[in-house]
């Protein structure tokens, strides 16, 4: 019978025909495997070996060794890792005496820890003092790895500077540096003990000697080489190598963990993808430790023993690198803090790493290889223990759907993830989908219900003490209830959002704070020009915060949030009649929706450039550009920007004089606000089609008609632009010639994001 043996896995597979038997090393109890199943048993384990003709009792018997030695391993680098708790290294230096009293074990790991000197991170000498008076194993251990430091560093030199040819090619000098750790040479190198010959075939002893010659010319402070190969380097090479070689070991590491296994987890998650997903555990107690590589480099050892060193070593690197790509996302330096996730990534596969490297791309607007990378991600986080990780990714796939106009799909993953939410009993991330999903619908057009929406995630967000998302959520209600007119509540709730991201130290969240607060002034500014009233000063503080926002957003080449701050400036120059100033801004904001793929945004940028073609009195180019903005509303489903692109048209061709076509737009912008379902939808636009039958077709009983139900419509979400068309109401009664229509439109609020 054959059967193949790790201890890294605990699994041992035995072999006879056909027949497939696991055995595992907790229990022992016997799994029958199919042919094509078992071989994953073994999967990322570097330490497994085939052994042939063996009973059943000696494969257990060596299954427990292997075991133990891949535990004693492990143990003995958590306790020289001077990054690691002093109990824990306490605890560990506890197992290892236990496991070190069989001699297999003992000398499994100074075999080890002869192959290399040990690093600058090991803490020799503190793990000698803790050893020294409990753990006598241990302690030995330590004393004679302390006192032979340096011949370790020249036996290992000495190896380096062994040509391939002396074992006949590379490939033969890795076979043979496998079998030098586990039969004890490199020990016995460093050590200078005898070797027994009778062992070791005669090129073996070949290699031996010139590797003691080596080791003897280092020794004497010399660098003369033997006259063994013929494609011996000379001094210089040898010296270049020396050095090559001291850098790569003394640099490095190799990482392991105190927990049988790396479960990542997620402490919080944005509404928006502003923020990077933590690296965590849901294991209280887990460790990522440094410590000392103790196998040979991968020239030596290739894919047989080193990968299992170097993957541990990659969990720290991946970890540092992981670290590093939170700060320089905290730091706004998103193309670094990519890279950076992308490096962890690579050094060690996590999810969480390729969640973060998409955040950063998406924050960057790389929307594309964004969604490419979280398709790829979700595909890996369908395993147990990465169900928070699954929301997050699922939620960031949705702010890309929805920046992108695809609706159905963002509705479809935010809803996904609120079931996970739910399930897991995540109350944060459950009120962060619910205010996604408000988005969705307020994307549609259904502002009644997205009100609703956000208001139950601001509650539920409360409740779970999650400042970040109620803050998300309140601006939202904010600039929903200003689309209503409420003027009063917008500012009230914008002016508290904008005191929570003021003490954040991010660039995205102080550009989030600027652009919050230039709302809030801007909030008046809207009341004031609805009023008639001067509102200069106003303006330029608006200007002042809405520039400083701009400025952040492209310093991290946030485009969608760039784009944002742009189309607010190009508002207040607007009000303040700088026209030409007002346009760059708009024109520069549809170029980066465009660019980015933020279709929303965009249809936005048109209406915003169609606004400023009517208040210059250039008709036919307000038409083409809010036309445009119909299209790409009415491709999108977005009911709400059909509709009030549709009213804009009626009002532009109105004012031509072109009262058919005028007719003809608000009509069709009732039909859709019918479609919408949504109140205040349908308010503006029976307002609009029963002002344009009162001022230019005189129909005044259909015209009473449409403003008494727009009137009603709009008291249902209190809203008081119900006085306007109350006041209207009356002249109609009244029978009043109706005034000039209006060739300067009013600053329309910006859109939740």
């Amino acid at each position: 019978m054959r059967a193949f043996i790790s201890g890294q896995a605990g699994v041992a597979v035995m072999l006879d025909g056909d027949r497939a038997v696991s055995i595992d090393v907790e229990n022992a109890c016997h799994v029958a495997r199919g042919g094509d199943e078992w071989p994953y048993l073994l999967d990322g384990a570097d330490d497994a070996y085939e052994l042939d003709d063996v009973s059943e009792q000696q494969v257990v018997s060596e299954l427990d060794l292997a075991w133990r030695k891949d535990r004693s391993l492990h143990l003995t680098l958590i306790f020289l890792d001077q990054d690691t708790q002093e109990e824990i290294r306490k605890e560990s230096a506890g197992f290892l005496e236990n496991l070190l009293s069989d001699e297999r074990v003992l000398r499994y790991i100074l075999n080890r820890l002869h192959v290399a000197p040990m690093p600058a991170t090991a803490d020799l000498r503190g793990a000698v003092g803790i050893a020294r008076n409990d753990h006598p194993r241990v302690d030995a251990i330590l004393q004679e790895i302390s006192r032979v430091q340096q011949a370790i560093e020249r036996s290992r030199q000495a190896w380096e500077l062994l040509p391939p040819d002396l074992f006949g090619s590379a490939r033969a000098k890795e076979s043979f540096g496998f079998r030098a750790v586990e039969e004890g040479l490199f020990t016995a190198m460093s050590s200078n003990s005898e070797i027994d010959r009778t062992v070791h075939s005669p090129a073996d002893i070949e290699v031996i000697k010139r590797w003691r010659r080596e080791i003897k010319s280092l020794e004497h402070g010399t660098e003369r080489r033997g006259n063994g190969s013929r494609s011996d380097p000379d001094t210089t090479a040898g010296r270049k190598k020396m050095v090559s070689y001291r850098a790569i070991a003394m640099g490095a590491v190799a990482c392991i963990v105190v927990a049988a296994a790396v479960v990542l987890a997620v402490g919080t998650r944005p509404v928006e993808a502003s923020s990077p997903v933590s690296l965590g555990t849901s294991q209280p107690g887990f460790q990522v430790v440094q410590a000392s590589l103790t196998g040979l480099q991968h020239e030596l050892y290739g894919r047989t023993l080193i990968p299992y060193t170097l993957r541990h070593q990659s969990k720290r690197t991946a970890e540092r690198l992981f670290v590093s790509g939170q700060a320089e996302a905290r730091a706004g330096h998103l193309e670094h803090a990519a890279t950076a996730f992308r490096d962890s990534n690579a050094s060690f596969p996590t999810i969480a790493a390729k969640l973060n490297e998409a955040v950063a791309l998406l924050n960057s607007s790389e929307l594309v290889r964004a969604e490419k990378l979280l398709d790829s991600t979700l595909l890996d986080a369908d395993q147990p223990g990465s169900k928070l990780l699954k929301a997050a990714i699922l939620t960031n796939l949705g702010h890309i759907c929805r920046t992108q106009g695809r609706f159905d799909d963002a509705d479809r993953v935010y809803s996904n993830a609120l079931a996970i939410d739910r399930e897991s009993g995540y109350r944060g991330g459950e009120a962060a989908d619910l205010n996604n999903l408000a988005l969705v619908l307020f994307s549609r057009g259904k502002l009644v219900k997205s009100l609703q929406g956000f208001r139950q995630a601001l509650a539920l967000a409360e409740e779970a003490g999650d400042a970040s998302v109620a803050a998300g959520s309140r601006r939202n209600i904010a600039l929903t209830l200003s689309i209503f007119g409420r003027i009063a509540e917008a500012e009230r709730d914008l002016k508290s959002v904008a005191s929570y991201y003021e003490g954040q130290s991010s660039p995205l969240s102080q550009a989030y704070y600027y652009l919050v607060y230039g709302e809030h002034i801007y909030e008046s500014v809207i009341e004031a020009h609805f009023y008639g009233k001067d509102a200069t000063k106003e303006t330029d503080e608006a200007l002042a915060y809405f520039s400083r926002a701009r400025d952040l957003y492209k310093s991290v080449s946030n485009k969608s949030g760039e784009a944002l701050a742009l189309m607010a400036i190009g508002q207040g120059l607007f009000a303040k009649g700088q026209l030409r100033e007002a346009l760059d801004q708009y024109s520069e904001a549809l170029r980066l929706t465009d660019r980015i793929g933020d279709v929303p945004g965009k249809m936005v940028a048109y209406r915003s450039i169609g606004a400023w073609y009517f208040g210059t009195k250039q008709y036919d180019l307000a038409i083409l550009n809010v036309e445009r903005a119909r299209d790409i509303a009415r491709g999108i489903g977005d009911l709400g920007g059909e509709c009030a692109a549709l009213e804009e048209l009626s009002h532009v061709t109105a004012v031509m004089g072109e009262s058919e076509a005028s007719l003809k737009y608000i009509n069709a912008a009732v039909d859709v606000a019918l479609s919408s379902g949504d109140s205040f939808v349908q308010a503006y636009a029976y307002d609009g089609l029963g002002f344009l039958l009162y001022k230019s077709f005189h129909k005044n009983t259909e015209a009473l008609a449409a403003l008494e139900h727009a009137y009603d419509l709009f008291s249902e979400v209190d809203s008081p632009l119900r006085e306007g068309t109350r006041l209207l109401i009356n002249k109609v009664k009244r029978n009043a010639p109706p005034e000039e229509l209006s060739t300067d439109p009013l600053p329309r609020p910006r859109l939740p994001q």
